[in-house]
């Protein structure tokens, strides 16, 4: 199978659906990003994402059998840590939401 035939193959599979999945998940990472944006957390976000970067790099390379294994399965515990590790910032973006100065709600004043 082409590049061209593969390409054509996704197309065809494409609805309508998929266009509305795709623009929720930009938005919600859009307003993760947002709101991380010159905190610790960033630092922290970008210093997880080069070690794992770093860590697929090698398993590619080297064809680490072990490394890979470890990767793969260590989704349950990054469900787990993650909101361990951002919790202030989930917070955070809880009580922004939940306030009127940040995200006006239809029919409510907003205070200053």
């Amino acid at each position: 199978m082409g590049a061209w035939e593969a390409i054509g193959d996704a197309l065809d599979r494409f609805e309508a659906a998929s266009v509305v999945d795709i623009l929720a998940l930009a938005t919600l990472i859009y307003v993760a990003l947002l709101l991380l944006k010159d905190t610790t957390a960033m630092s922290l976000l970008r210093g997880i994402a080069i070690v794992v970067v770093g860590a697929v790099i090698l398993v590619q390379v080297l064809d680490l059998t072990v490394l890979r294994f470890v990767l793969r399965n260590s989704l349950p515990a990054l469900i787990i840590t993650i909101p361990i590790i951002f919790q202030p910032e989930i917070r955070r973006f809880l009580e922004r939401l939940g306030r009127t100065g940040r995200w006006r709600w239809p029919g409510r004043a907003q205070y200053d």
